[in-house]
């Protein structure tokens, strides 16, 4: 449970800094 957290946690941060990026 906690791993998965963590992963979608990093996956959205991914997402906003290439949002910012753009």
């Amino acid at each position: 449970m906690g791993s998965t957290h963590l992963y979608l946690l990093h996956c959205s941060r991914e997402w906003y800094l290439d949002l910012i990026n753009a």
